[in-house]
């Protein structure tokens, strides 16, 4: 199993840990990364309507926005847990912004120790940070003994068509990610599809160009560092160039069949 700093780095894109350092400053744009809330909100109105005082669990929440604006919309309780402690610092700034301190709980540490700990959830949110386990079906096999019966499974992922992007050998093909799901006794009955919402392509444009600012700033005040930035912008204009073509970033939503 994969270190936190491992889980961390690909969840995030840093292929060196010196940059990590550095990643909440070049983050420092973007409070929403990776998971979409309005998605999420979406697919929960829909399978859990009128339901209430809910518990979800923000797996590898970031800086808090999808658990944030769930309990500001929704009035559930919200807890999330993120390895990088400046997330978790804006996830409570952003908690006592928005009203909802007393539904949101935010949590440094390990996603996977943290879960151990956990009573059952009625919603589990892995947003985009992979198969932390090691592979899907024990990923899911972990989040389904903390799920309630009735409970939910939202991930954000991504995956290709037939074929594997060789750029981008840890995504798998859509068959194959699906065949974890039926393997560990999930069914999807949501599949939400990024590309498919216009804004997100014209997102993906206005991202990057934050990231190449803060990355500039960077090499300016570290120039012997510059090369290290230089190389991260690379990898990440790799990764916005594939969600463009053969990478499908998609939300799904699982529970037991």
């Amino acid at each position: 199993m994969k270190t936190l700093k491992e889980s961390i780095s690909e969840a995030m894109g840093v292929f060196d840990e010196e940059l990590f350092p550095f990643l909440s400053y070049i983050l420092s744009d973007f409070w929403e990364m990776g998971s979409d809330p309005d998605t999420i909100i979406r697919i929960i109105k829909k399978h859990f309507p009128g339901k209430t005082d809910l518990k979800v669990a923000d797996l590898g929440c970031g800086k808090g926005p999808v658990s944030v604006k769930i309990a500001r919309e929704l009035n559930y309780n919200c807890f999330g847990v993120d390895g990088v402690p400046e997330f978790i610092e804006t996830a409570i700034e952003k908690a006592k912004e928005y009203n909802v301190s007393a539904l949101c709980k935010f949590r440094v540490g390990d996603l996977r120790e943290v879960l151990q700990t956990l009573p059952a959830q009625d919603i589990i949110i892995l947003g985009a940070v992979g198969p932390v386990f090691g592979d899907y079906y024990t990923t899911l096999e972990q989040l389904i003994t903390h799920l309630n019966e009735q409970g939910m499974i939202i991930l954000d992922e991504a995956y290709t068509g037939v074929d594997p992007d060789p750029a981008f050998p840890q995504v798998l093909a859509r068959e194959k990610l699906f065949g974890y799901f039926k393997s560990a006794g999930l069914k999807v009955i949501e599949e939400i599809i990024a590309r498919e919402d216009e804004k997100n392509i014209t997102a993906y444009d206005t991202e990057f160009e934050k990231l190449k600012s803060r990355c500039a700033e960077l090499s300016n005040q570290y120039p012997e560092k510059a090369p290290l930035f230089s190389k991260y912008l690379e990898n990440q204009a790799k990764e916005y160039k594939a969600l463009k073509s053969s990478v499908i970033g998609v939300t799904l939503a699982l529970v037991r069949k």
